[in-house]
């Protein structure tokens, strides 16, 4: 598991279920465990991107590859 590098801009946290933070910087996306307080997953989108998040947990990615959907069950992005 990588971790995230010190000089990563953070542009904006936001909650991804009840248990989880997302944290957006400019070289990719970690999903941060409250519980456990480490990252617990790593997605690379570097580039410019946008993330929306609904209060149930779904979290989709845009970004100049294309739309991603976050599996929760395969704990990926998953592109639409």
């Amino acid at each position: 598991m990588r971790t995230v590098p010190i000089l990563s801009v953070i542009y904006s946290i936001s909650q991804a279920d009840s248990s989880c933070l997302w944290i957006f910087t400019h070289l990719e996306v970690n999903r941060f465990s409250q519980k456990t307080r480490q990252v617990v997953g790593n997605y690379d989108f570097s580039g410019d991107y946008y993330v929306h998040s609904n209060n149930q947990g779904n979290t989709w990615v845009l970004g100049s590859g294309g739309i991603y959907y976050y599996n929760t069950k395969q704990q990926s992005f998953i592109r639409v």
